[in-house]
């Protein structure tokens, strides 16, 4: 199943990655590589099995502290 998806990437990277370069966009060629390796992880990952978070407990644990601020000041003004 791994073989599958490795192809597929690489033939979507190489047609991507032949216009791009015809047109001289390396900028682009850069952050699409990294989109696509992004993704080919992520894929390799769901296809061990292997529990991947979700971002919004990222999202939680960052701006909680601002919330718990925000509340506080909420609080004291009112």
């Amino acid at each position: 199943m791994l073989a599958p998806i490795l192809v597929l990437f690489l033939v979507a990277a190489l047609l991507e990655y032949r216009s791009l370069k015809k047109l001289k966009r390396y900028r682009e060629m850069i952050s699409s590589a990294i989109l696509l390796a992004a993704g080919l992880t992520l894929g390799i990952l769901r296809l061990l099995h292997v529990e991947i978070p979700s971002p919004m407990n990222g999202i939680n644990t960052l701006f909680q502290p601002l919330s718990q601020l925000l509340d506080v000041w909420k609080e004291a003004s009112s």
